[in-house]
């Protein structure tokens, strides 16, 4: 598969005048001709300087970043907003639409800058548009639509000018679930059907779970760990992948401090609706502290997993343990509630 995306040793610094703030460290990335990828850090841990570069916005930076082939760092401006504009498409969190103009006429900018003629603009425009679920609606205004709609009007817009890849910069974070399910799900159906590369900058997990191939986790400027979404989520590797993983939809404020004999459970597949837990309560005759856990579809399978706390009683503990292993759940002891 030819890689549409190769960056070596990349870094990325800010001179403030007083200090020099490193952005981006050492980043090595490689992506593939359509694959999902998403980059997935926490805020101010260097993915929306890294969506900057890869979106051809910012060229000064060492290492060396290649789009599809062409060495970025060696073109001009000129040559940079035309490799930005026939490559590469965006999708941001605000939808950025012009508010006084149509869907249609939103669509249509792309190919306006493109010098494709009003004509054919409005038959293309009309046509994206159908394939984003909008057909009845090309010419409502961004105020006649929900936050869904004006994303999906912002896809159609992304797609306008036939780019290689759609770079998506936390693209639901202002949508509710219910929304955000429908516009992840266009985003794979358009990833599949079009073959179009899809990166997404997040830092949400249940934005990755199903759609995504791959996930590089971003810490401090430099890739933490990098793997498919079914690895990171089964056993994150480093601190910042388990603060992400493990702790999402818990509420760790409500613990104060550290909590001893904690536990990170995971049920694959058909054991994750079987009372397992409960089983385990009554035939080992002890009892476990649900702290977390919820439920994910990863690559058509689903996980389900829970922060236990066990009984301070050793023996109890261990003997609690092997029944979990025995019905093949895993368990790992964790140090970060």
């Amino acid at each position: 598969m030819k890689e549409i995306i190769k960056i070596e040793n990349l870094n990325k610094t800010y001179d403030t005048g007083a200090i020099q703030v490193h952005a981006l460290r050492g980043i090595n990335l490689t992506i593939h001709e359509g694959e999902y990828v998403a980059i997935m850090g926490q805020s101010g841990s260097g993915k929306s300087t890294l969506m900057n570069i890869l979106g051809c916005m910012d060229r000064q930076f060492s290492g060396t970043y290649e789009l599809d082939g062409i060495s970025i760092a060696q073109q001009s401006e000129n040559q940079l907003s035309a490799i930005r504009n026939q490559k590469i498409g965006f999708v941001f969190q605000a939808f950025q639409l012009i508010p006084r103009t149509s869907a249609l006429k939103n669509v249509e900018i792309p190919m306006i800058y493109a010098g494709m003629k009003a004509d054919a603009r409005k038959v293309k425009a009309a046509a994206l548009l159908e394939k984003v679920g909008l057909g009845q609606r090309i010419h409502h205004m961004p105020n006649e639509l929900s936050g869904g709609q004006k994303q999906r009007v912002a896809i159609a817009r992304a797609l306008a000018t036939n780019p290689k890849i759609l770079l998506c910069d936390e693209a639901t974070s202002a949508l509710d679930p219910n929304t955000t399910a429908g516009v992840l799900e266009l985003l794979k159906d358009i990833n599949k059907r079009l073959g179009i590369t899809i990166v997404v900058i997040t830092h949400e997990m249940k934005v990755i779970q199903e759609i995504c191939n791959r996930v590089a986790i971003i810490s401090e400027g430099k890739i933490a760990e990098m793997g498919s979404v079914q690895e990171i989520f089964r056993a994150p590797k480093t601190q910042i992948g388990q603060e992400l993983v493990f702790h999402e939809g818990s509420n760790r404020e409500a613990y104060a401090g550290k909590l001893p004999y904690c536990y990170r459970v995971v049920f694959k597949g058909g054991i994750s609706n079987e009372p397992v837990l409960g089983r385990m309560m009554i035939d080992c005759n002890g009892v476990a502290n649900i702290l977390a856990g919820n439920t994910r579809n990863i690559d058509g399978e689903v996980f389900g997993q829970m922060i236990l706390q066990f009984p301070e009683d050793e023996a109890l503990r261990k003997k609690m343990i092997q029944y979990l292993l025995d019905q093949g759940v895993e368990v790992e002891e964790v140090a970060y509630v």
